[in-house]
């Protein structure tokens, strides 16, 4: 039967955890960003961006190890791994940023004020005009 040598078990018992917490934490989020982008998007454009939004999800889910493996290799090649991962976390950080400046839903009048044009008065009136 085959016998993994010893040197070989190191690196998957400590990758195993690490890909569950992963795999665990993207199913998380997933529905949280599609929760996000339903509510910061107005009801007419509501199929547009779910849709934009998971076309970019797949094509990120494919395209993103290449890309990873890509800036890894290139790092690793002047013998510094570890700014992939600083480029990567950057990233991370930079989105989780932007997320700050969504509006908690498309009601928020500042929201419409700031992305519709129209002044608070304008938008309260249009919200009680759709309301009716």
């Amino acid at each position: 039967p085959f016998q993994p040598a010893d040197d070989a078990v190191l690196p998957w018992a400590l990758l195993t955890p690490s890909l569950v917490l992963f795999g665990g934490g993207l199913m998380l989020c997933l529905p949280v960003v599609s929760t996000i982008i339903s509510n910061a998007t107005p009801a007419h454009i509501q199929g547009l961006t779910q849709g934009l939004g998971q076309s970019t999800s797949s094509l990120m889910r494919a395209f993103g190890p290449f890309l990873s493996g890509a800036l890894f290799t290139s790092a690793y090649a002047f013998n510094a791994p570890a700014v992939s991962f600083g480029v990567l976390a950057v990233a991370y950080g930079a989105a989780m940023c932007l997320t700050f400046n969504l509006p908690d839903s498309v009601e928020e009048e500042k929201w419409r004020a700031r992305c519709l044009g129209v002044k608070s008065d304008e938008a309260a009136a249009q919200r009680d005009a759709e309301e009716q």
